[in-house]
């Protein structure tokens, strides 16, 4: 089956759903996301000699967060592709593999497929963009390696002091910085959607998906710190 079949089979709501379990963070920008969902759907596929394959990635800064990671894979080659710059109709003419169909529900493997052909940008004239920019960038660090510096992810740990601590919990406890941060600048719908309702089973999905995946950010940012104490 390829991909342009499986996006014909979901409905928007599920993709939606997927999305903010997988990366809640994308909560205020689904509106985008929904455009390209209803764009793919108007494309035509074109053959591609990739396959999509999905699997579950340990988090290279926290090794026990897993996250789905699309890659790209070739019949008869055991290297990993990245597809994110592939062109959209590409995409859509993939065959997702048996596994990641077993493995996943239609609307997840359309969800994740979706964040990762716009993980450099909303349009495809944006990516091209992008893929530009980082050329350039490949081209300037080979006639200037001097300018390069490691990356060392032990390094990127953030430490939180017993203050910090405070005041993290307390940000998260007044739902300021949820409302922000998964919700855009305006909390009014935050306000409307959650503190306004009177228990969980008033909430529709993705009502409910978001709340869970954010209060899942919640402990993992307490149990961090917990760990440092």
């Amino acid at each position: 089956m390829i991909l342009k079949e499986l996006i014909n089979q979901v409905q928007w709501q599920d993709v939606a759903v997927a999305l903010v379990s997988d990366h809640p963070w994308f909560r205020k920008r689904l509106e985008s996301f929904e455009i390209v969902f209803e764009t793919l759907s108007l494309m035509d596929p074109v053959d591609s000699e990739c396959s999509i394959k999905i699997e579950l990635t340990p988090d290279i800064l926290e090794p026990k967060r897993v996250y789905p990671e699309v890659i790209g894979i070739k019949e008869g080659d055991d290297e990993r592709w990245a597809l994110s710059f592939c062109p959209w109709k590409e995409w859509l003419g993939m065959v997702v593999c048996q596994e990641t169909l077993d493995s996943f529900s239609a609307s997840r493997i359309v969800a994740n497929c979706l964040f990762d052909m716009t993980f450099y940008g909303s349009t495809e004239e944006m990516i091209d963009q992008e893929r530009q920019r980082i050329e350039d960038s490949i081209k300037e660090s080979k006639e200037h390696p001097e300018t390069l510096h490691e990356f060392k992810p032990d390094q990127m740990r953030i430490e939180l002091s017993m203050k910090d601590y405070l005041l993290c919990l307390g940000r998260w406890i007044k739902w300021g910085t949820l409302a922000k941060d998964y919700y855009g600048e305006n909390a009014s719908w935050f306000k409307a959607h959650f503190l306004n309702k009177n228990a969980p089973e008033n909430f529709d999905e993705l009502e409910r998906q978001t709340l869970k995946a954010a209060l899942k950010e919640v402990v993992w940012e307490i149990e961090d710190t917990i760990k440092n104490l």
